[in-house]
């Protein structure tokens, strides 16, 4: 059971956008976790958005994300001050804590896709007679339309950008403990305070 987090609050600048910090903060995640992988292939971290919200037309995962491990060993080997050290004067991470005793309950953070896989997205070009390129922008512009809070980020294999869809799902059961390199789960959860 994940028994250990860090929180990291986005600061509030003049200088940069909010979404821009996010942005760059959770990339670094992302990368910190693939860095961290164990034997299985798997990330041990898993994260929460405390102010994720969806109401009407706003959606937000907020301005902080908690970092969650089973043991306060693990939390300590991420190291997300060596990670995050760039972004010092935008974001604050407390030092490692202990879940509260009492918690709301648990949630699945999940990553949410749009099916646009390369053969849906030939298709499209195909029906409509347009180029692969041109399809893969209007299949990205209808993935936007998604009512689910995302964060922006770039891909570190060829630099393209997306938008990653969080969505979250309340529920009692604590099923396992394995999460992505985004420390999402389809399955995971993790404590809601």
């Amino acid at each position: 059971m994940m028994m250990f987090y860090q929180e990291i609050t986005i600061l509030p600048s003049n200088e940069v956008s909010e979404a821009f910090l996010l942005s760059k903060t959770y990339q670094q995640l992302h990368i910190s976790f693939a860095d961290k992988k164990n034997n299985d292939n798997c990330n041990i971290y898993g994260v929460s958005f405390p102010e994720y919200s969806i109401k009407n037309n706003y959606t937000s995962v907020g301005n902080k994300i908690r970092v969650f491990a089973n043991d306060e060993a693990s939390m300590n080997s991420l190291n997300l001050s060596k990670w995050l050290y760039r972004l010092n004067d935008y974001i604050h991470i407390t030092k490692v804590r202990k879940i509260p005793d009492r918690i709301k309950g648990y949630a699945v953070y999940k990553r949410f896709r749009e099916k646009n896989s390369i053969s849906k997205i030939r298709r499209y070009a195909d029906y409509r007679n347009i180029s692969y390129k041109e399809a893969q922008n209007k299949l990205a512009i209808k993935e936007q339309e998604c009512n689910l809070p995302y964060i922006q980020m770039k891909s570190c294999t060829n630099n393209n950008k997306f938008s990653l869809f969080v969505q979250r799902i309340k529920t009692d059961a604590v099923i396992n403990w394995k999460f992505n390199f985004y420390g999402l789960s389809n399955s995971s959860a993790v404590p809601e305070f």
